[in-house]
C-alpha cells in the first residue's frame, strides 16, 4: 500500500541554521581566534547562572548544530559531546550569591566575561547573545536588536553596524549552556 503525502503546513518565519558568515568574514581579514558566548538560567528565580564561551575549530564542525531550543534532549547531550571533543570550552557560574549581591544581568555578565578568560586560547574577536557589552579583554561584536533567537541578529562589529544570520558561535555556546544548566 503506498503512502499517503502528508501535506506540511507553511511556515510563517524562516527556517534559521548557523551560518558562518561573519566567521568567514573575520578570518578573511585575519581575525582568529573567534569566541561565542550564551547564558542561560535569567529566567528562574532560583540557582545559578550558566554561561558558556567556545572557540570552534573551523575544520571540524560538529553536525546536527542548531539551536538547543529546537533540539530535544538527547540531541543536545550527543552535540555536547562533539562540541567538548572538538572545540575549546569554558563553562561559568554566576552563584545565587552572586545573583543576590549584584542581581540577575549583573551576575550573567560577570559569568561571561569568566566564561571568555577561562578558554584554553586568548579570542580576537567574540560575538556575545545580548546588547551588553562584557569585560574580557576582547573585541566584542554584540547582537543590539535582537527579539527572538529564531530572527536574524543585528550586530554591531568593530563599530560598524552589520545584520547576519544566527550566529553558529551562539549556538554552540547555547548548547553548553543548557546542557550544564540541567546537570
Amino acid at each position: 500500500m503506498p503512502k499517503k503525502s502528508i501535506p506540511r503546513l507553511p511556515l510563517n518565519e524562516p527556517i534559521l541554521r548557523p551560518t558562518f558568515r561573519r566567521e568567514r568574514r573575520a578570518i578573511s581579514k585575519g581575525i582568529f581566534p573567534i569566541a561565542g558566548c550564551d547564558e542561560a538560567g535569567r529566567g528562574p528565580l532560583a540557582g545559578p547562572v550558566v554561561a558558556a564561551a567556545v572557540v570552534l575549530d573551523p575544520d571540524r564542525i560538529p553536525r546536527g548544530l542548531n539551536d538547543s531550543k529546537k533540539l530535544d534532549a538527547e540531541a543536545r547531550e550527543k552535540l555536547y559531546g562533539k562540541i567538548c571533543a572538538t572545540a575549546q570550552v569554558a563553562v561559568a557560574f554566576g552563584a545565587v550569591e552572586r545573583i543576590d549581591r549584584d542581581n540577575i544581568p549583573r551576575a550573567s555578565l560577570w559569568a561571561l566575561a569568566r566564561a571568555v578568560k577561562a578558554l584554553p586560547v586568548q579570542p580576537k574577536l567574540v560575538f556575545v547573545d545580548g546588547n551588553q557589552r562584557i569585560d574580557c579583554g576582547c573585541v566584542i561584536a554584540k547582537n543590539t536588536a535582537c527579539r527572538s533567537h529564531y530572527e536574524p541578529l543585528h550586530i554591531a562589529e568593530s563599530g560598524n553596524d552589520c545584520v547576519g544570520q544566527s550566529d553558529s558561535k551562539i549556538f554552540v555556546a547555547r548548547v553548553l549552556t543548557n546542557v550544564a544548566q540541567h546537570s
